[in-house]
């Protein structure tokens, strides 16, 4: 993809994050944004520069269904490697508490877990994001919720040997 291309499709998919928008919609361009991040820096760049981060935590808010919850967190997840300078957009944002927010115990594991990777991305390297997730309760959520999986795990075991 031409990089003026790549430019125009990224910020045409921060435009259909956008309020009025299905939360179809809303999910599908943030997992796009995502994909698209995963491996091109350059495409970071771009998502940052097109208003796409304020965007996506935006779609962390209570309200939006678990899909366009883990969409958003995976693609903030993705807009934090090797890019401190989206680290910083992302907190700026209210991202951190509002990752943490998905980490509630009663979300669903998938949403959980894409939120705890995107805190990990967000706090590699970062002592900022770090001492935000300190202050937002982050560590005793992600505490919880490896207790919860583990005894997830554990359960899953248990059944598989009776059954």
């Amino acid at each position: 993809m031409a990089k003026g291309s790549a430019r125009a499709r990224v910020a045409a998919l921060v435009r259909r994050l956008a309020p009025g928008s299905t939360a179809a919609e809303h999910a599908e361009a943030a997992h796009a944004l995502a994909r698209l991040c995963s491996d091109k820096s350059q495409n970071r760049e771009y998502v940052r520069g097109c208003g796409g981060v304020a965007a996506l935590v935006g779609l962390l808010a209570p309200g939006w269904t678990d899909a366009v919850h883990m969409q958003a967190a995976t693609a903030l997840r993705n807009l934090c490697i090797d890019n401190e300078q989206n680290q910083d957009s992302i907190w700026a944002c209210g991202g951190v508490a509002a990752l943490v927010g998905l980490l509630a115990p009663g979300r669903s594991a998938i949403v959980q877990m894409q939120a705890a990777s995107a805190l990990c991305n967000l706090c590699f390297e970062n002592a900022q994001s770090k001492d935000s997730v300190r202050e937002c309760g982050g560590v005793a959520a992600l505490v919880g919720l490896r207790e919860s999986l583990f005894k997830h795990v554990l359960q899953q075991a248990g059944q598989d040997r009776i059954g």
